[in-house]
């Protein structure tokens, strides 16, 4: 009786996690349609990831690519240390080197956790894994 209930227990949690990745990408994805960048890097990370949607390299990247150039370029200032970050993993990912590495550092300056504690992008990808156990294990721990 006790396996069957951790079994529905851990069929409900998935279920959960599932319908609230589903629901956070619905709202990044209104979100980034009117225009707010940061919900645009969120969106992305949902592709990369595969939260509330099909995991997608190449949507993941057309959705994440135009920041670059919004950040360059816009008089606004707009500064991120996140949206930094993923950029330098984007380019990473690609084999733009050079274009990594300038990411990686604005995202250091910009105090992002993740890219002070990467020396390397070898290690980037270690600290994916990472955030990635712990935000599913966040899911794993509602029943304690």
């Amino acid at each position: 009786l006790e396996e069957l209930s951790n079994a529905l227990n851990y069929q409900y949690l998935t279920m959960l996690k599932l319908f609230t990745e589903r629901k956070a990408f619905m709202e990044y994805l209104l979100a980034a349609q009117i225009g707010y960048i940061y919900a645009r890097c969120e969106l992305a990370i949902c592709y990369l990831k595969g939260r509330g949607v099909e995991e997608n390299f190449n949507t993941f990247h057309d959705y994440l690519e135009p920041l670059a150039d919004y950040i360059e370029n816009s008089d606004t200032g707009y500064r991120n240390g996140k949206v930094e970050y993923y950029l330098a993993y984007l380019y990473y990912s690609i084999n733009q080197g050079k274009e990594a590495i300038k990411w990686l550092k604005m995202a250091k300056e910009d105090g992002y956790q993740n890219a002070r504690n990467v020396n390397s992008f070898a290690a980037m990808k270690d600290v994916e894994e990472r955030e990635e156990e712990a935000y599913e294990a966040s899911f794993y721990d509602l029943d304690s």
